[in-house]
């Protein structure tokens, strides 16, 4: 057996022998999620960068819209300007703002499969100019031609433009094919842009080529499989080559290159997975990489408004040529709570002398890095669909001392102020908590329709009374006229859906019945409904309703996901009148 693949698959097959544990926490979380515009079996809150998984109960920053079709739309992004020194002789300081925005459109083909279309761009060429941020330590990709170092190249205008065709097999099996020019193939965990320590942290780790740097590759398609959506196995062939130096263009596809990757998310909040990868000429110097990664990410929601994600990266770069492989790890935590959010990331790495492009005099050594970086954001404002932060990180970096000649002695330390903005927290409920009518007050359940009243009974007349004194007689009074007649008013309301139980991603009909006060079928009336899930804050659907005689009133509506959904129905009388207004809940199945 090739040793290089031995982690990979001792990795493997530990982790199919988890997956055959049972785990009704797994069903429970699954039944509540909205379809991935990757895969539909999986949930968004599992999307991250390219196929790759994150937690199940990773929060979503960004604005979701749903149509009454079933398609979806969703954005979200970041910008951060800020001022950031990066310490020591090798170091620099600049003014610059990272930024980045994505959007994910899905649009349902059938109830088995989907087709999904992303974009994801920044104006890094513009905020970071061609040779980017200063970053200690950090190397990779060139300008003008020569190799960069202790600099984070900026991303290309366009880093995603990807399209995928998924399909549900089985209840518990989907595949999926991807396509990207550009895209990410199925190799290292989810990239950084993509964790939830990037809306704080926006520098890249200075492992940044050994864990996840194919994340932009000009020509990739993965065909992957999804098992309960616990167990996923994917393999990729790509482009090897890294984006050239001009930022704007699109560059050659070649289909270089391949990898492989398993993984297993046993619990929501777990994500782990291990990749291979074999990556032709990634820094178009002639050699060739063979990258391992393993990651584990952990998400833990500690209430509406605070959370908590840490994650763990090994990658392992394998440069033919003589300088042979080089590990990198890292550790990273983010904990939010309100307006608070505070952060902090570790790394270690081994960097050859060449790579740090060095005087030659030191291209043969192996040198040991590492960098320690803490911060605190607070939010100026919170929750109300732009968050603004400001905050401070301060980052601790140590190189062993054959490099103070280069890097100065002692251990440098620099630092960044920012200021931040991005989408806010989607918010989800918890449990089924009951939701308000169009008035205001609770939803009342519905009536059932009034019989009309039985006729009264005949009263006997009374007998005569005896005669009285005559008394003076008063004027006639007038004979009182009988009111006009009144318009019809609504009495109550019902509503059935057919299928029932509805499915997700099929088209439901519903009928609404509306009844006068007098128990019969009320025609002529104006009736409207709205959709919302119960659970999550999906959007709003408005089926329009058509008049189909008798006091019935149709339409139809795609839930677009299994779970608890409210329709709300308000009902106006011919001619105006009270309004009345009924909810009623439909679970969907899958």
């Amino acid at each position: 057996m090739n040793t290089r693949s031995a982690p990979l698959l001792v990795g493997a097959a530990t982790l199919s022998l988890f997956a055959l544990a049972p785990s009704s926490v797994w069903a429970q979380g699954e039944a509540m999620a909205m379809p991935s515009s990757i895969d539909l079996l999986s949930p968004m809150t599992q999307e991250a960068s390219g196929t790759a998984w994150l937690p199940v109960s990773t929060p979503m920053f960004g604005k979701m819209w749903m149509y009454p079709n079933g398609d979806m739309l969703m954005l979200h992004g970041a910008v951060m300007p800020r001022y950031v020194d990066a310490g020591s002789k090798r170091g620099d300081r600049r003014v610059d703002s990272p930024n980045w925005a994505m959007g994910m459109y899905s649009h349902p083909l059938d109830a088995a499969s989907q087709l999904g279309v992303r974009v994801m761009a920044s104006l890094d060429p513009l905020t970071e100019g061609g040779w980017g941020y200063p970053l200690l330590f950090q190397t990779g990709e060139t300008w003008h031609h020569q190799p960069l170092h202790d600099r984070q190249h900026p991303h290309d205008l366009f880093s995603e433009l990807s399209v995928d065709y998924s399909r549900q097999l089985r209840p518990n099996l989907s595949s999926y094919l991807y396509l990207g020019y550009p895209g990410e193939p199925a190799l290292g965990p989810p990239t950084y842009m993509h964790r939830l320590i990037a809306y704080d942290l926006p520098d890249a780790p200075i492992g940044h080529h050994w864990q996840d740097a194919t994340h932009i590759t000009f020509g990739v398609a993965t065909a992957g499989l999804n098992v309960g959506n616990r167990v996923k196995l994917e393999g990729s062939v790509f482009t090897g080559r890294e984006p050239n130096e001009n930022r704007y263009d699109f560059d050659t596809p070649r289909f270089d290159s391949r990898s492989a990757r398993l993984s297993f998310n046993p619990r929501p909040d777990h994500a782990f997975q291990v990749s291979y990868g074999f990556v032709r000429n990634p820094e178009g110097d002639g050699s060739d990489v063979r990258r391992t990664t393993a990651s584990w990410i952990y998400n833990r929601s500690l209430g509406d408004d605070a959370n908590f994600t840490t994650s763990l990266v090994w990658g392992r770069n394998d440069v033919t040529g003589g300088e042979g492989a080089t590990d990198s790890y890292l550790g990273e935590a983010d904990l939010q709570q309100g307006r608070h959010t505070f952060y902090t990331r570790l790394e270690n790495i081994q960097k050859s002398g060449h790579e740090l492009v060095l005087p030659e005099a030191y291209h043969e050594g192996k040198y040991r890095l590492n960098a320690l970086t803490v911060g605190y954001n607070y939010d100026l404002s919170h929750g109300k669909g732009i968050d603004t932060a400001v905050g401070a990180a301060i980052t601790v970096d140590k190189a062993p001392s054959a490099l103070d000649p280069i890097y100065g002695r002692g251990t440098p330390v620099g630092f960044q102020l920012m200021f931040r903005l991005r989408p806010s927290r989607m918010k989800m409920a918890h449990g089924h908590k009951a939701r308000m009518d169009m008035s205001g007050a609770p939803a009342a359940a519905p009536k059932p329709p009034v019989s009309p009243a039985a006729p009264a009974a005949p009263v006997a007349p009374a007998p005569p009374a005896a005669p009285a004194p005559a008394a003076p007689v008063a004027p006639a009074t007038p004979t009182p006229t009988p009111p006009a007649p009144t318009s019809p008013a609504v009495g109550s309301v019902t509503a059935v859906a057919a299928p029932e139980p509805p499915k997700a991603r099929q088209k439901t009909a519903i009928t609404v019945t509306v009844f006068g006060t007098d128990g019969k079928p009320l025609t002529g009336a104006t009736v409207d409904a709205v959709v919302t899930m119960i659970d999550m804050d999906m959007g709003t659907l408005r089926p329009a309703l058509k008049e189909l005689g008798e006091g019935k009133y149709g339409g139809t509506v795609t839930f677009s996901m299994p779970g608890s959904w409210q329709l709300t129905v308000r009902a106006t009388p011919p001619g105006g009148g009270k309004t009345l207004s009924r909810s009623f809940v439909f679970h969907v199945s899958r």
